[in-house]
């Protein structure tokens, strides 16, 4: 997760998608190359499928906002037929479930949705036998964590009254509350404070020493926040 635009429901990602499946017809022997695993692009697949009328499960991130942006794409045959298909990508990705009700304390869902585009007849996901490992803590964005991630199979509409196979991966996210009180709530205690002070001293004079100051600090915090967001990687 490197970016998370509240105001406009989205967030970005740099992620990894790994599809495998099998395809006897695609099997070859070893001695024919001198190998088990051939690598190819991915128009060299789609050719060899085409040449041998073979269905190949075509992919659609459901709530993709936009393009996405392809690192490299890279497919390994091995000799049983056996095909796995690797991407490494950037997007944005729409996020609608945002509620805001317990701010700044609340929980967030995050979710990637990838739908095939052939019938589940055809192809399906299913469930692998050693899931993914626990998320690393450190994922780019600095205003939230990740605390549970967990995916799901399911089956949706299709063309013909036919049904098509989703899997979703679903990252529960919490905000860091450091970011909040060392950002946003000590600087405004610090602000306010100043102001009351005012009210407590004898001499006029420092009344207007003191507001001038607390003019300063607001502004030199404004101004050091928009170059933060500016200048920030």
């Amino acid at each position: 997760i490197v970016n998370v635009d509240q105001q406009s429901e989205t967030f970005s990602v740099v992620a990894s998608l790994q599809l495998i499946w099998l395809e006897p017809e695609l099997a070859f022997s070893p001695d024919s190359c001198n190998c088990s695993v051939k690598k190819m692009k991915l128009d060299d697949l789609i050719s060899l499928a085409n040449k041998n009328r073979i269905i190949l499960p075509g992919f659609t991130i459901f709530n993709q906002q936009g393009n996405r942006w392809s690192q490299n794409k890279i497919i390994f045959l091995e000799s049983s037929g056996k095909i796995t298909y690797q991407e490494r990508f950037t997007t944005t990705l729409q996020a609608p479930d945002f509620d805001f009700q317990n701010y700044t304390f609340d929980r967030q869902l995050f979710k990637v949705r990838v739908d095939l585009n052939v019938p589940k007849e055809i192809f399906a996901f299913i469930e692998i036998d050693n899931p993914a490992e626990p998320l690393g803590e450190e994922l780019g964005e600095e205003e939230w964590t990740v605390i549970k991630h967990y995916s799901t199979i399911e089956e949706i509409p299709f063309d013909n009254n036919l049904k098509k196979s989703r899997f979703t991966r679903t990252l529960e996210v919490r905000r860091h509350l450091n970011f909040y009180v060392f950002r946003i709530f000590m600087p405004l205690f610090l602000i306010i404070s100043i102001s009351w002070i005012i009210f407590f001293l004898k001499y006029y004079g420092r009344h207007l020493e003191l507001a001038s100051g607390n003019i300063l600090i607001s502004e030199y915090r404004r101004v050091w926040k928009k170059c933060i967001y500016r200048w920030s990687p």
